[in-house]
């Protein structure tokens, strides 16, 4: 386990682990051999681009 997950820690691909863990199905080595407790979610997401409208949201005004 601490093979597979310090491999995909190091950004090698799920393929690359997969054959270097001599695996035959890559759900073994997703599921069974990474511990994804180690694996940096929150980090990840933080990297995504923030979404932003192309255009203004419309204002709402509520009539009573």
């Amino acid at each position: 386990m601490t093979f597979g997950t310090n491999l995909t820690l190091s950004g090698a691909a799920p393929r690359v682990v997969m054959e270097l863990m001599r695996h035959s199905d890559i759900k073994l080595t997703m599921k069974i051999s990474t511990d994804a407790g180690r694996l940096p979610l929150t980090e990840s997401v933080n990297l995504l681009p923030p979404i932003t409208p192309k255009s203004p949201l419309p204002k709402f005004s509520i009539v009573s």
